[in-house]
């Protein structure tokens, strides 16, 4: 049975000899993992990190196989800039740590893709910490957990463990 879903590549690495393992954060299906077979021999900037695709997947014993990807958007400024792949790279980060595999949150994943969006409009790098807090301070609207005070990344850390346990 073949299903049809959107989501952001957060991480990926090579799986056998030519196949790809995408860690992927869907907006149906939470954090899940993605094969993409061949996918060293046919490299696609749509299998690059950060990138929002729409990927048609069959379900097999072990992970899902990619059959078909569409680009949904790219982020390119995003990998040309290593100021703004750092960010983007602690939010997948913070992404990965406040969610489990396989449970969705439309939310976060709203909030995330917005947080990339942003990055990758032209932008000054000096307000990236500002950034960095705003989506923290996001995140713990969308999880209901926001006490109303200014948001730093120690208090924002410190909720996220009371809140998970």
């Amino acid at each position: 049975m073949s299903a049809r879903l959107e989501g952001v590549i957060l991480r990926k690495k090579i799986l056998r000899d030519n196949d790809l393992l995408l860690n992927v954060f869907s907006l149906s299906d939470g954090r899940i993992k993605l094969v993409q077979k061949r996918g060293c021999k046919k490299p696609q900037a749509a299998l690059d990190l950060f990138c929002r695709n729409e990927f048609v997947v069959a379900e097999n014993k072990d992970f899902a196989v990619i059959y078909q990807i569409t680009g949904l958007e790219l982020f390119a400024q995003i990998r040309q800039n290593y100021a703004l792949l750092q960010n983007a790279a602690e939010a997948v980060k913070i992404v990965e740590k406040i969610t489990s595999s396989l449970q969705p949150n439309a939310g976060l994943y709203q909030i995330f893709l917005k947080y990339l969006q942003t990055l990758n409009s032209p932008i000054d790098t000096a307000t990236l910490p500002a950034l960095k807090l705003e989506l923290c301070q996001n995140i713990l609207r969308n999880e209901g957990i926001y006490d109303g005070k200014k948001v730093t990344e120690k208090s924002f850390w410190r909720q996220i463990e009371n809140y998970r346990g």
